[in-house]
């Protein structure tokens, strides 16, 4: 199934779902359909409902867009931590393998810096193939 990393930015090359030519209103309905669903399961996962699993140093995610085959496709992630973590964590985006959390400047996490029920921003940094942990120093 797509999802909205798999979309263009180049409006005239997504056609998976709009192909030129007729289409029937019945398939006008399930490509309008679509394309809602594509951008409600992104939102949710960018919108701090998902709520981490796993342990203060070992956190887990499954996100709600299928389809996820890379870590990099997750890009941007706001999530609800459901514990604080215990020093340098990881965080495994769909069962596709742990990646280090960490701060600004590449710094390993210490004690506290999530805490308990903390909405937290993860961003995927493919230069350093980890998650950044913006907003702490």
């Amino acid at each position: 199934m797509a999802e909205i990393h798999n979309l263009n930015i180049a409006d005239a090359n997504n056609t998976a779902r709009w192909p030129s030519g007729t289409m029937t209103v019945e398939q006008i309905d399930d490509a309008g359909r679509a394309l809602e669903g594509i951008l409600a399961r992104a939102e949710k996962d960018r919108n701090g409902s998902n709520t981490t699993t796993g342990d203060g140093a070992a956190y887990a995610l499954t996100l709600n867009q299928s389809g996820i085959t890379a870590v990099a496709n997750g890009g941007v992630l706001i999530v609800r931590a459901h514990v604080a973590n215990t020093g340098a964590a990881t965080i495994n985006i769909n069962a596709l393998g742990a990646k280090n959390i960490r701060k600004m400047g590449d710094a390993a996490l210490v004690v506290g810096d999530i805490l308990q029920n903390d909405i937290i921003m993860l961003v995927y940094n493919p230069a350093r193939d980890n998650f950044q942990l913006m907003g702490v120093a």
